[in-house]
């Protein structure tokens, strides 16, 4: 006996036939051996669909998932692994200066063999593993651009990554009503997100503590209070005085670190510094924790299991309302994906 039609085309509501149609579509395009219809049955529903003056929209629908599948989902694997290759060396670097930071200040050196022994290790790190050797790519400068290659290879990864997401939602818009984006496109485009977010904020955060540890990070004496304004310009001068820094100065040169990091923190704040996002959180923040003025730890413990889950969800809508591809684009960025939507929206038959 044949099998039963999964649905009568011709007693479905034209609403019915187009999500039927976009089920179908975005189960086949995550797995082409998972169909919702046979090739007999979408045949049936196309021909429905087009007797009722729905070609257009059959095709909107179909030419957007199209879209995402291959030209988005696709490029958005590659620029991953490419993201993580071009700022790894980055990340590397930084995350050994730390480390080498903390060696200086926590491994003291009270004898003249123990400060050579030290400066050797620590030398040889440098030299072997990072930063001198990597100079004919990453450290070659470019004028017009006013960065390194390496910083302009970085930088334009991460444009690719978020015109693709940029691209997504908007292809997303064209059909409001309907979704179009399969849970396996959502999964990466989220992932995608938070990895942009985690690995520059974690080589901004190593940068930060680099330069607090070489007495030259700029926010130091930035305080309301001149109390801790003093004591923290007191801590950078001694920095400054210190081993680590007299070693940075010889190996690498402070000034060249300083502004080698200020131009990668400059690319970095670019593409993770979103504003609305942080209004929204901070306006959350205050609301449940008092601005954090005195007392704020014992509210925080005093959090019910149930609150700290409606807090943790507050801020994943915040993240998810103001998504991180909303910064760094240019106009010129959003155009060319405006442009690309738009095509795709003009064409009247399936690609």
């Amino acid at each position: 006996m044949a099998d039963k039609k999964l649905i009568d085309v011709k007693k479905a509501s034209n609403d019915t036939l187009i999500k039927l149609w976009v089920e179908h579509y975005k189960k086949y395009f995550d797995d082409p051996n998972d169909k919702l219809l046979t090739k007999t049955e979408l045949q049936e529903l196309y021909d429905e669909a087009y007797n009722r003056g729905l070609k257009n929209k059959l095709a909107l629908t179909y030419n957007a998932m199209l879209m995402i599948h291959t030209a988005v989902r696709t490029d958005i694997n590659n620029l991953a692994s490419v993201l993580m290759t071009t700022v790894s060396s980055y990340a590397d670097e930084y995350r050994l200066l730390k480390h080498l930071a903390y060696i200086f200040n926590e491994f003291k050196a009270d004898t003249k063999e123990l400060k050579k022994y030290r400066e050797e290790v620590t030398d040889y790190l440098i030299k072997n593993y990072f930063y001198l050797p990597r100079e004919a790519f990453n450290r070659k400068f470019n004028e017009e651009e006013e960065q390194t290659i390496g910083e302009t290879a970085v930088e334009n990864t991460i444009l690719k990554a978020k015109k693709n997401l940029l691209t997504i939602r908007k292809l997303q818009a064209l059909v409001p009503n309907i979704d179009i984006i399969s849970d396996k496109s959502k999964k990466q485009a989220s992932e995608l997100r938070q990895f942009i977010e985690m690995i520059l904020s974690d080589i901004s955060n190593d940068i930060s503590e680099v330069q607090y540890y070489l007495g030259i990070l700029e926010d130091t004496v930035k305080e309301k209070d001149p109390e801790q304004e003093k004591e923290n310009e007191e801590i950078a001068k001694k920095h400054r005085e210190g081993d680590f820094y007299a070693f940075i100065e010889k190996r690498i040169g402070v000034k060249r670190l300083k502004e080698d990091s200020n131009r990668l923190t400059k690319i970095i704040n670019k593409h993770i510094t979103n504003e609305e996002e942080a209004k929204a959180s901070k306006k959350l923040f205050d609301k449940i924790f008092k601005n954090f003025d005195e007392g704020v730890m014992e509210r925080v413990e005093a959090l019910t299991e149930e609150e700290r889950e409606a807090f943790r969800q507050q801020l994943a809508d915040i993240k998810e309302k103001y998504p991180i591809e909303d910064v760094g684009l240019s106009e010129k960025d959003i155009k060319e994906v405006e442009d690309l939507v738009k095509d795709v929206s003009e064409r009247k038959d399936l690609v």
